[in-house]
């Protein structure tokens, strides 16, 4: 039987090839974005901000109404803001959080009823290892996704008797046009040297693409992860292995 999926930050990037993933499964995908570059055929397009909780509210009737149930959430939706804290501005702070962190709250906040009723569902928020391992001038960034991190696993906790499953995965540096654009790569004076030193750095000696984030997603939202629970799986390139201890480029 088709699943009824839900894919936020779906119109480009992990969020597109995650679309494309479940598609490919034989699902019925809606897809929320502010805008949609990389849309695969099929996906029900939803542009809406779903930091807004209307929106968050009506993707989630509009799922549930004309397919009769919600299987799976994919919370991907993500910005970043480069900046230390004290040069943070008060608004960037609230915005960043408003669509890494509020809007995870409000999708599951509006989804979890339908899938509750339904006694099974799977929820899989999209973290970051820099939830886990601070890296300089992303202290909104990194307080966010280590909220989805705590979010994940108190959701977890609560509804596993009730038939719902909650994970996160953690991705590292992944090849999208994000990492690609003015806020990643793009920021250094020679982007393609940029990048090549930073996949110098990762043990596997390479950078991520989305379809191998896309499919932990699948993997975590699929029955073959049904005894899976709070689990935050690193999808990385061993980024996660790095510490204080062993210096970038040592090993």
């Amino acid at each position: 039987m088709a699943r009824t999926v839900i894919v936020t930050g779906a119109g480009r990037g992990i969020g597109a090839a995650t679309a494309r993933k479940f598609l490919g499964l034989g699902d019925r995908v809606y897809g929320a974005d502010l805008a949609f570059d990389e849309a695969p055929p099929g996906l029900v397009e939803a542009v809406c901000d779903i930091a807004d909780p209307d929106a968050a509210s009506g993707l989630a009737e509009r799922a549930a109404d004309e397919t009769g149930r919600i299987d799976v959430l994919v919370n991907n939706a993500g910005i970043r803001v480069v900046a230390d804290v004290v040069d943070t501005s008060v608004e960037d702070w609230d915005r960043l959080m408003s669509v890494n962190l509020r809007a995870v709250f409000l999708m599951c906040k509006f989804t979890l009823p339908r899938m509750l009723e339904q006694g099974s569902g799977a929820i899989v928020n999209v973290a970051s290892n820099s939830g886990w391992h601070p890296i300089p001038n992303r202290a909104a960034y990194c307080a966010s996704k280590a909220g989805v991190i705590g979010l994940t696993r108190q959701m977890a906790l609560q509804y596993a008797g009730r038939g719902v499953r909650v994970t996160a995965v953690c991705p590292g540096n992944t090849l999208t046009p994000f990492t690609r654009g003015p806020m990643g790569f793009g920021r250094a004076a020679d982007p393609a040297a940029a990048q090549a030193a930073q996949a110098e750095r990762m043990p596997l000696g390479r950078s991520g693409e989305p379809e191998e984030i896309a499919a932990a997603i699948a993997y975590l939202a699929s029955e073959e992860a049904s005894f899976v629970i709070g689990s935050v799986l690193d999808v990385d390139g061993g980024s996660n292995l790095v510490s204080a201890h062993v210096a970038p480029g040592t090993y």
